[in-house]
């Protein structure tokens, strides 16, 4: 059970956690499964070409198969501060979106970012 407690705080069977247990307690939960999603993701993801990953935990584990097994001339833009430092390749160029960070979402979101994709 979960429920919204404070700005960044969340209630999680019945203890409050901060942002960054948080998140590790969403990056872990179903790691398997989201492993899985990632791996059949890459059968999408061009050589050449561009894609967008955003900031969820699912799209992180697909950063991270996109940054081991992905050559080529790749251009990933995203939202996720997460997932931008995934990327050390020098044949995948990374795109972070502008825009105002949201600090509950972990993302980087708003009328910059939306213009900015449009």
């Amino acid at each position: 059970m979960r429920a919204r407690v404070a700005d960044t705080s969340e209630c999680v069977e019945g203890i409050i956690i901060g942002p960054e247990l948080r998140d590790r307690h969403r990056l872990a939960a179903h790691a398997d499964r989201k492993v899985a999603i990632a791996r059949r993701s890459l059968d999408f993801v061009p050589t050449n070409g561009s894609v967008f990953i955003d900031a969820s935990t699912t799209c992180l584990f697909a950063a991270r198969e996109v940054e081991r097994r992905i050559g080529g001339n790749l251009t990933v833009v995203t939202c996720s501060p997460a997932v931008l430092r995934t990327f050390n390749s020098s044949s995948i160029q990374v795109v972070a979106t502008p825009g105002e960070l949201d600090t509950t979402l972990r993302a980087v979101l708003g009328p910059c970012t939306t213009s900015s994709l449009e």
